[in-house]
């Protein structure tokens, strides 16, 4: 799709240093990206809000009403406070959706939305389709530091790893009594699943097994530490390392693949259980 000319995007401007990011006030930083990308088309509707949020499944999310497409706001994920590249390149994604919404409005043309696939042209999902991609196209040729996705990923290019706290991993294994006594012992082991223990939580060895037992019916286990990345979309175990209400039991599909790429992976740590000293007691 072609983007209107009473919309064109700008001309190539030079680099965007990380220093000249707002990464604390949400207002400034969208006035930014409103005349660095924009041209300053985008015009919010009344009560337009942007706020952080405390997700962490979703970076950004563009709210509008379904009725008159008006735009409500624009949530960025706290998280990227500390990382000013992935929030610039979120906040430009969710505007991408306000300009479209705000084309409709102007034109009638539902075209704009992406609600639907139009035949050879892009489209991933509902609101990602031709003119999102035109839009995302353009604006990552002219200007370097944005690199738009249409789905980003927690610890990618954009991110400083260095600013993502370590994670510790529980790897319970769910022995298959039909494989028990097969030569490759990781076979024996294909099933399990993985836990995010709670940063503030101690490494209770006897705590966690009995956890691995109640939910999985096995204390095999391991504890990894890993970069905080690679943690992403395990669920967390509670502060005393239990098992939170109305957890949902599962096996890990892949599990010994998985745990293979976290064993391999760069700045993984395998945390063993101290040896404990023999109890002594006095005869009388």
């Amino acid at each position: 799709m072609t983007i209107p000319a009473s919309c064109a995007l700008p001309e190539n401007q030079p680099h965007l240093h990380a220093r000249a990011i707002p990464t604390q006030d949400l207002q400034a930083l969208f006035e930014l990206c409103n005349e660095r990308y924009f041209d300053g088309y985008l015009v919010p509707s009344s009560g337009f809000r942007l706020r952080f949020s405390r997700s962490v499944k979703l970076s950004g999310c563009f709210h509008y009403c379904l009725a008159s497409s008006e735009d409500w706001g624009i949530d960025i994920s706290q998280r990227l406070k500390d990382h000013p590249f992935a929030l610039l390149s979120t906040m430009v994604h969710e505007m991408i959706h306000m300009l479209a919404h705000q084309l409709f409005r102007e034109t009638g043309s539902r075209e704009y939305l992406d609600e639907q696939a139009l035949p050879g042209q892009p489209f991933t999902n509902r609101g990602h389709g031709a003119f999102f991609m035109a839009c995302l196209e353009r604006l990552n040729q002219r200007f370097a530091e944005l690199r738009i996705t249409i789905k980003s990923t927690f610890g990618d290019s954009l991110y400083d790893l260095s600013k993502i706290s370590r994670e510790r991993l529980l790897l319970i294994s769910i022995r298959d009594a039909s494989i028990a006594g097969a030569s490759n012992p990781e076979q024996s082991s294909s099933k399990g699943m993985i836990y995010r223990l709670d940063p503030k939580a101690e490494l209770d060895w006897d705590r966690l097994a009995k956890t691995a037992e109640e939910l999985h019916g096995s204390r095999e286990i391991r504890v990894l530490s890993v970069a905080g990345h690679r943690a992403e979309g395990f669920p967390v175990l509670r502060r005393d390392n239990g098992a939170r209400r109305n957890m949902r039991l599962r096996s890990l599909r892949n599990f010994s693949a998985k745990v293979m790429m976290l064993l391999d992976a760069p700045q993984t740590d395998e945390l063993r259980e101290a040896p404990r000293s023999p109890s002594l007691k006095t005869a009388v």
